[in-house]
């Protein structure tokens, strides 16, 4: 009986523990939806600003990884506001780091 007290005590505290996640999203899902739910000037330049954000704590961090997509949709919104050189670099970026979206950054820069 003991054993198992300990043993519930144990699975209880170490599911209080905080996780770490494997990237670095910082306030993108709060800002994207307000992007989404309220559409509105101030909401997309918050959510640019919350990119610029996440790229800059990553860019020189050894413990946080940028997420997926990131740089991605950041050149994204450069090549929405004409800086195509500029989107050009992230989008490079985005497929160093990641890879895998290859395509989508060729169908998106397009």
């Amino acid at each position: 009986m003991k054993t198992l007290s300990i043993l519930i005590l144990l699975v209880v505290l170490s599911s209080c523990m905080p996780t770490k996640t494997m990237y670095y999203w910082g306030n993108y899902e709060k800002t994207y939806y307000e992007k989404v739910k309220n559409p509105s000037d101030e909401a997309n330049v918050a959510h640019i600003e919350t990119l610029k954000k996440i790229i800059e704590k990553t860019k020189n961090s050894s413990t946080k990884n940028i997420g997926p997509g990131i740089f991605a949709e950041y050149g994204y919104t450069l090549l929405l506001n004409g800086k195509t050189e500029d989107a050009a670099i992230y989008f490079l970026k985005e497929k160093e780091t990641f890879p895998i979206s290859n395509t989508i950054v060729n169908f998106i820069s397009k």
